[in-house]
C-alpha cells in the first residue's frame, strides 16, 4: 500500500479579497505525480500560466453554470476553482480509479464541494481501455500508443454532449487534458459548444491534434490563443501542437477583453506568492519507547489527531515541528 504524502498548499483568494490566501490540506498517495510537484514547488511551480487563465475566467461566474475538468487527474483545477468561485458548480472527470478517489478525497477533506465522475469523455459512448503509463500517472491515456504501457483498465466512456443532456449541467468553462485524445473530447461535444459557447482550456500535443482541433473549432467561431508567460494572449490562425513547457491553449468563444487580461495578470501575481509550505510524509507515529513517551511520539500522535485539515496557526506550527522531527532537523521557533 502506498505511503500517504501530506502537505499544506497555499491557494490564492480572488484578488482584493481578504485573507489573500487559503491553505488546503492535501493527503494523497505518495506516488501521485502532480502532488509531488506541488509539494516541492507550490502552485507557482505548476502551470501558473494556465491556472491563472482558468481562475480569471471562472471569477464572478454566477447562475446555473459549471466548470468541467476533463482529464482531472487528482483534481487540481477543480480545487482551485472551488476556492475562487464557490458558487460555480464543478465536475471533475477522471477515469483512473485511484486518481478519481484521490480527487474526491481532497475535495471532501477541505469541504470544497464539487463532484468527481469516474468517467472518460471521448467521441462516442460505451466501454474503453485506459492505458496506464509506465512513466507517470499524469500520462494515462485512451490512446495505446501515447506512452509505453504494460497495463490497462476497462473504463466507462461517454461524450460531453451526452453528459450535458443527461444532467442539464451547462459548462461555462471546459478544461481538457486527456493525453492526446483532446480532439475526440471536442468532437463528442460539438452540440454543447455550438449551443452554450463555453470557454476552453486545452492541452495540445505535437502529435497531429492541432489540425484536428482547428478543423473542429474554426467553423464554430472560436479563436485560438496559446497560453504562455506573455500577456496579452496572442491570437493564432491555426492550432499547433507544442512539445515544450507551454502546451495549453485558450479557445475563446468571445473577444478577450482588457478586463479579462487584467484579471489574468492579477491571478498570476497572486500565484507567485504561493510557494511550497510545510510538508512531510505521513508514516506510523515515530516513538523511541514502547509507550511512545518521547517528544516525537507525543507530537506525532497529536498531529495525527488534528488531521484533516489543520484550521488554525497552532495546528500549522505543530505540523511543522513534526516535519522537522521526522526529517531530523531541530524544531523551529518563531514566525513561520
Amino acid at each position: 500500500m502506498s505511503t500517504p504524502r501530506a502537505f499544506l498548499l497555499d491557494v490564492p483568494a480572488p484578488p482584493g479579497i481578504r485573507p489573500e490566501r487559503r491553505t488546503l490540506h492535501v493527503s494523497v498517495p505518495a506516488h501521485c505525480y502532480v502532488p509531488r510537484v506541488l509539494e516541492t514547488h507550490g502552485l507557482r511551480g505548476y502551470e501558473p500560466e494556465s491556472t491563472s487563465v482558468a481562475l480569471a475566467l471562472t471569477e464572478g461566474v454566477a447562475g446555473r453554470r459549471w466548470f468541467y475538468d476533463v482529464g482531472a487527474n487528482v483534481g487540481l483545477f477543480s480545487w482551485l476553482v472551488r476556492v475562487a468561485c464557490p458558487d460555480l458548480g464543478v465536475v471533475a472527470f477522471e477515469p483512473t480509479p485511484d486518481l478519481a478517489a484521490t480527487a474526491r478525497t481532497v475535495l471532501g477533506d477541505n469541504r470544497l464541494g464539487g463532484e468527481v465522475e469516474e468517467l472518460a469523455l471521448g467521441s462516442s459512448a460505451g466501454a474503453a481501455r485506459l492505458y496506464l503509463s509506465n512513466t507517470s500517472d499524469a500520462s494515462n491515456s485512451l490512446n495505446q500508443d501515447f506512452r509505453r504501457v504494460e497495463r490497462y483498465v476497462e473504463v466507462e466512456l461517454s461524450t460531453l454532449d451526452a453528459y450535458v443532456e443527461s444532467t442539464d449541467r451547462i459548462p461555462a468553462l471546459v478544461k481538457i487534458d486527456t493525453e492526446s485524445t483532446e480532439p475526440d473530447v471536442v468532437r463528442g461535444g460539438l452540440r454543447t459548444l455550438t449551443e452554450h459557447r463555453p470557454w476552453i482550456i486545452c492541452e495540445v500535443l505535437g502529435r497531429g491534434g492541432g489540425p484536428q482541433l482547428t478543423s473542429l473549432l474554426e467553423p464554430l467561431g472560436y479563436t485560438f490563443h496559446p497560453i504562455d508567460d506573455r500577456l496579452p494572449l496572442r491570437r493564432r490562425s491555426l492550432i499547433v501542437g507544442e512539445q515544450g513547457e507551454h502546451r495549453n491553449w485558450l479557445f475563446a468563444p468571445a473577444p478577450i477583453t482588457s478586463d479579462l487580461l487584467d484579471r489574468i495578470a492579477a491571478w498570476r501575481s497572486a500565484l507567485q506568492h504561493c510557494g511550497p509550505r510545510t510538508s512531510f510524509v505521513v508514516t506510523s507515529p515515530p516513538t523511541s519507547t514502547a509507550r511512545g513517551t518521547t517528544r516525537a511520539g507525543r507530537l506525532a500522535r497529536r498531529a495525527c489527531a488534528l488531521l484533516p485539515p489543520p484550521r488554525d496557526q497552532a495546528a500549522l506550527a505543530l505540523l511543522g515541528d513534526v516535519r522537522d522531527l521526522i526529517t531530523g532537523h531541530p524544531p523551529r521557533r518563531g514566525p513561520r
